[in-house]
């Protein structure tokens, strides 16, 4: 079985991203286990090299480094915060990339889903050249769901399917 780590990029407990990868964790292929994280929990400062982490929150930044570095890829859920990923999400990739990178060599997918028209497009265009800078393999195709209403339609169900199907292969 393959496991994929799912990383909100919004702090927001209710956030439509992380309910986009709620959504996907219940329709991905059944060879693949898919675990949703939180960063929220870790209330990480704003990188400053010259600031160490506490000893606890250090332990917890290691912890999720390992979970990541042991993980077959990852998918990245990413609002558009003023047309760019969210601070709190490049505050947290900065972190984690810092010393040993866990991105390097890893599978990556990137969706987003935003009242915009765009469904978050832009955002996830820095997202990737992000990631790529990293080492990451960003998987080419990607989902932006551009989202006013409660749920979605037949068209961005079939893309978020055909998203998750491909990613699944992608990584094995």
């Amino acid at each position: 079985m393959k496991n994929i780590i799912a990383i909100p990029g919004s702090l927001r407990k209710n956030s439509m991203n992380l309910e986009l990868l709620s959504f996907i964790s219940k329709n991905i292929n059944t060879k693949i286990n898919l675990m949703i994280t939180s960063q929220s929990q870790l209330d990480l400062p704003i990188l400053n090299q010259d600031h160490f982490l506490s000893e606890k929150l250090n332990q917890e930044l290691q912890e999720y480094k390992k979970l990541i570095i042991s993980s077959d890829g990852i998918i990245i859920a990413s609002p558009e915060y003023n047309g760019s990923v969210s601070g709190a999400l490049k505050n947290f990739i900065d972190w984690l990339s810092r010393d040993l990178n866990p991105f390097s060599n890893k599978k990556i997918g990137l969706v987003s889903i935003s009242p915009s028209p765009f469904g978050g497009l832009r955002g996830l265009m820095h997202l990737r050249d992000i990631m790529m800078q990293l080492g990451a393999f960003v998987y080419p195709g990607n989902v932006c769901i551009s989202k006013n209403g409660s749920s979605y339609s037949e068209q961005q169900m079939k893309l978020i399917n055909n998203f998750s199907e491909n990613f699944s292969s992608y990584i094995s």
